[in-house]
């Protein structure tokens, strides 16, 4: 068993942190396309991807 980290295996998967990032702003630019049409839910999609990389760091 193997305690070591390779950092060969890091690099080939997406950070969890990235799933949350999409998600969160793929629900957020649904909700407001509906509300209020596409180009707001596109904008809205990019700006909680800013926000919530801000939040959950680099």
């Amino acid at each position: 068993m193997s305690t070591g980290t390779d950092d060969h295996d890091k690099d080939d998967r997406l950070p969890l942190r990235w799933g949350v990032i999409l998600l969160g702003a793929l629900g957020a630019g649904i909700a407001a396309g509906f509300a209020g049409g596409p180009l707001t839910g596109w904008a809205t999609g990019l700006a909680t991807t800013a926000l919530l990389y801000q939040i959950l760091g680099p």
